[in-house]
């Protein structure tokens, strides 16, 4: 199945509905036929449907991490409903978690569900949990400091900014490159938002001014490059390279998470 309109199909999305249907009716008791329709109504907006077949399929057999992951982000996408849901999200991490502790997913869905309910502190340590699942990842280190940025943990953010974009060794040794502005990843922008801002607020304006640039470069179709830009450059007296105020308050007109 697909979830684009490239294949042979002409229209994919409905031929894996109907093929999806099909399958729960041919083998009521099928895990596969029960993964498989859930995963298109959560790709199809229909969550709170998908969430009863991914249940479903749990019933069939409760140890596949993978099952508890999809599951944990469809309560997560329901969380901007009922908060309880946020909970929910994280139990079926935790269980995904315990079945593969090796899989960096759990934790990094962690820190992101926690912070969208403003749980930065939990958040940043989910994050470096995920990150010690995988060190060499640059998306995951500019996945943990956006949640030590959002938690005033500047110095540290800095340092883990500085490993995701512009890539070197970490403190352990290890080598990472640098993430792809031209990531799928949304979150990626972020992370060079955040980054811009924090180097202008500590005084780094020679740093912080290239980095501006190369967010309207890779950015500007986002409606939040401008403001963020302008916001670090706020901190720089044009030309001087010193900032213009001292860091008071948590960075910036960054999105929500």
């Amino acid at each position: 199945m697909t979830d684009n309109n490239a294949g042979p199909y002409a229209n994919p999305i409905q031929t894996a509905i109907t093929e999806s249907n099909a399958a729960i009716n041919l083998a009521p008791n099928g895990l596969e036929a029960h993964w498989a329709r859930a995963y298109i109504l959560q790709i199809t907006g229909n969550t709170e449907q998908a969430i009863t077949e991914y249940q479903n399929a749990i019933t069939i057999n409760k140890n596949i991490s993978e099952i508890h992951l999809e599951l944990g982000v469809a309560y997560k996408a329901l969380g901007v409903i009922d908060q309880a849901n946020i909970d929910t999200a994280l139990q079926e991490y935790s269980l995904a978690n315990t079945l593969n502790p090796a899989d960096y997913r759990p934790n990094e869905y962690s820190s992101r569900a926690l912070a969208s309910i403003g749980k930065f502190g939990q958040a940043a340590q989910y994050a470096e949990q995920a990150v010690k699942n995988a060190p060499s990842d640059p998306y995951l280190r500019g996945n943990w400091g956006y949640m030590l940025y959002k938690n005033y943990e500047w110095p540290a953010a800095l340092d883990q900014f500085n490993l995701a974009i512009n890539g070197g060794q970490s403190s352990d040794g290890v080598t990472i490159q640098p993430v792809s502005p031209t990531s799928s990843d949304i979150w990626v922008a972020k992370y060079y938002y955040a980054y811009a801002i924090l180097l202008a607020q500590s005084g780094r304006c020679s740093d912080a001014l290239p980095l501006t640039q190369k967010i309207l470069n890779y950015f500007r179709s986002d409606e939040f490059a401008v403001p963020n830009v302008d916001y670090a450059l706020s901190f720089c007296t044009p030309g001087s390279g010193t900032p213009a105020t001292q860091p008071s308050q948590v960075p910036g007109p960054t999105s929500t998470p």
